[in-house]
């Protein structure tokens, strides 16, 4: 399979992103103490499918790699929110879509 330079370039973005998407996924939460409106985004030690959790009030947010942390809640934060919850498994099903295309396409040649 011969693929030109435009094609190339096209699946090696789709295929960053991706990783991006599930770096982001994985590795990054929202973390937050009870009483305090403080948010925090942070890069979590170990990779999980839970992206938002309460701290301890034996834990401090200086424990973590703190991205960005602020009152209330954090620049971009409902956007991080839409990643997180649906758009990752969106855009897996469209590349595993656009897979299954060039398959069918291939086949039919």
């Amino acid at each position: 399979m011969h693929l030109n330079r435009n094609t190339l370039i096209l699946l090696t973005l789709i295929l960053l992103l991706i990783a991006l998407l599930l770096f982001i996924k994985f590795y990054t939460a929202e973390a937050y103490h009870g009483d305090d409106p403080s948010v925090a985004l942070i890069i979590k030690t170990s990779p999980s499918f839970k992206n938002r959790f309460q701290l301890n009030h034996h834990q401090k947010f200086s424990d973590f790699t703190v991205l960005i942390i602020d009152e209330n809640e954090f620049i971009g934060q409902r956007i991080y929110q839409s990643l997180t919850d649906w758009l990752w498994i969106v855009l897996l099903l469209i590349l595993a879509a656009a897979g299954i295309t060039q398959i069918i396409h291939r086949n039919r040649k």
